[in-house]
């Protein structure tokens, strides 16, 4: 299930979930903790208040002296001795003056910087009153006026059963969360995989499809939106199969293949009508066409034979030939264009290099790759060949300068129809059907073919055909 649409789905659905229950919970959990503080608060307050009174009415004789004891007789008569909270006077220079809480030792004082912090409309928090106290308590201080002076009234009791309520109503959230996210996963995976289930058939038909496989059907049993895109799919598949019948077609091979030789033919004829070439050398121009007239019918048989060879219904006559020669042959058709640009032909005097191949074919794979070639290579710049027999496998490369190609388009140079980025400012719609007739021709020939390039240098290709046994 690693990195399937069922297992992203269900990972966000449950990060949701479980995320929703935590916020949820630590919300409750604040408010919860809101309310047992403000009813602490309260308490506190109502105990303040008391011992305010009782203090008053102590110095409302006008005696201001702080007879500790006294003010002792008048708080254990206000608070019951069993009471969670304490209370305490303390003086304006922190002396303690009076106080519930038995286990305050004589002496303990409060620090000045504390007393000055108390004021008259009181304040409630956790604190341990810097060090006064030994521990964190849940206070309320208030500050009073006794004459030209202030006391200090202080109301607390121990926070220890905060922050057990704190960790018991932690505790209860996180065994709610665990027991709710575990369940909510169990749920949640089987209601995904119900519901994935459809998107999971289209997905891996896609992928057929992706392959070139388009016989696959899609059957979804629902009447929902799935059912609606597996109906778009079945529908997809069908066209692009008619689509992909239509690219391999006969047809489209045959138009794009007609117009390499009708350029040759056409040449030579402009040539000879515009005075171009020599009247002596008509004959020899005209003789040229008329090869390129039978090429044409051969080339004509030949596709058809390319494709009833796909189909398994035709094998290939194949023969010894010098490809050296042949490609000589081949690279003479362009020699108007190589002039008119310039451009230097190298390693065409090596030595004859043999193959086994269709003879037809073979030209034709040398036909388009030069013609790729010149159309592609800079002005002034080089066509350069080169031939290779290594065990049994005969290498040729066909090398022009210029543009070059980029590392995103030599993948997909053969892929029929394709044409690249035409921002070079060159015209490459000769590197579509062309290029991948020639792979297609070299597939039959249990050859190789492979492309280098270096933008703005060179662009080679290299392809391989069956060397002649030392039989043949």
């Amino acid at each position: 299930m690693k990195n399937s649409v069922i297992t992203k789905y269900f990972g966000i659905c449950f990060a949701v979930i479980v995320s929703s229950i935590i916020c949820i919970g630590s919300v409750l959990l604040i408010i919860s903790l809101q309310f047992y503080k403000a009813e602490k608060k309260e308490t506190l307050i109502v105990a303040a208040d008391t011992a305010v009174a009782a203090t008053e009415f102590y110095y409302s004789s006008g005696n201001y002296a702080d007879n500790a004891e006294d003010i002792s007789t008048i708080y254990d008569g206000e608070y019951h001795p069993e009471a969670p909270y304490k209370v305490c006077l303390v003086g304006a220079y922190g002396d303690v003056l009076a106080t519930t809480d038995k286990s305050i030792p004589e002496g303990r004082k409060i620090s000045g910087s504390t007393i000055r912090g108390i004021t008259r409309e009181g304040e409630f928090a956790i604190t341990d009153l810097d060090g006064f106290f030994s521990e964190g308590k849940i206070t309320y201080t208030r500050a009073i006026a006794v004459g030209e002076e202030m006391r200090y009234i202080i109301t607390y009791e121990t926070a220890s059963d905060y922050y057990d309520y704190i960790k018991t109503s932690t505790m209860s959230l996180l065994a709610i969360i665990s027991v709710t996210a575990f369940a909510s996963a169990i749920i949640l995976y089987f209601v995904m995989r119900n519901m994935m289930k459809p998107v999971i058939e289209i997905t891996k038909a896609a992928e057929r499809f992706g392959k070139g496989d388009f016989s696959q059907k899609i059957s979804v049993n629902e009447t929902n939106e799935f059912a609606s895109l597996a109906a778009s799919m079945n529908n997809m598949s069908r066209s692009l199969s008619v689509i992909e019948e239509s690219r391999k077609s006969f047809v489209a091979n045959v138009s794009h293949e007609l117009k390499t030789p009708m350029t040759s033919i056409g040449g030579f004829i402009d040539g000879i009508l515009d005075g171009t070439i020599p009247e002596d050398q008509h004959r020899k121009y005209l003789t040229i066409v008329s090869d390129e007239v039978h090429r044409l019918s051969r080339l004509v048989r030949a596709m058809l034979n390319v494709s009833k060879y796909e189909s398994g219904e035709i094998s290939m006559k194949s023969e010894v030939i010098d490809i050296t020669a042949l490609t000589i042959k081949t690279v003479f058709l362009f020699e108007k264009r190589i002039n008119d640009m310039r451009v230097d032909v190298i390693g065409l005097d090596s030595d004859p290099c043999y193959v086994v191949a269709d003879s037809d074919l073979a030209q034709q794979i040398i036909y388009n790759l030069v013609e790729n070639a010149i159309k592609f290579v800079n002005i002034g710049g080089y066509l350069q060949f080169g031939f290779e027999t290594v065990d049994d496998e005969t290498h040729i490369a066909i090398r022009n300068s210029g543009t070059g190609l980029t590392e995103e388009e030599i993948p997909r140079i053969f892929d029929r129809f394709y044409k690249t980025d035409e921002s070079h400012g060159k015209d490459r719609t000769g590197v579509g059907l062309g290029l991948a007739i020639v792979r297609s021709i070299i597939n039959l020939h249990n050859g190789k073919i492979l492309v280098r390039s270096k933008p703005g240098e060179y662009t080679e290709f290299e392809f391989t055909l069956p060397a002649p046994s030392e039989e043949e």
